[in-house]
């Protein structure tokens, strides 16, 4: 962001990288891209019926995180990104089925 800070430039980035240029802030403008937007998927690969429900604490506990670290801070100084950047807890659910055979 110094470059763009400094240069009147312009950038693509993240929101999370946005997040960790924390200094530069109030020097930036920022705003949506104007085109389709796109997703990450994190995944936990483990055995099934190993380790006691771990796994599973696991992710719940690294959805928790994310969502308390980077999805509501983002959210709090980008607003617009309300509905666009969000923990989709759904999958846990299909993936559940799809584990088990439904």
């Amino acid at each position: 962001f110094a470059m763009v800070c400094e240069s009147g430039g312009w950038a693509i980035t993240t929101p999370l990288c946005y997040l960790d240029g924390q200094r530069f802030h109030d020097r930036l403008d920022v705003m949506p891209v104007p085109f389709a937007s796109f997703a990450r998927v994190l995944s936990l690969a483990a055995r099934r019926d190993e380790l006691n429900g771990i796994p599973s604490r696991l992710a719940q506990n690294c959805r928790d995180l994310i969502e308390t670290v980077c999805v509501k801070p983002a959210l709090e100084k980008l607003p617009w990104l309300e509905g666009r950047m969000m923990i989709v807890r759904e999958l846990q659910a299909a993936t559940t089925a799809r584990q088990v055979g439904v």
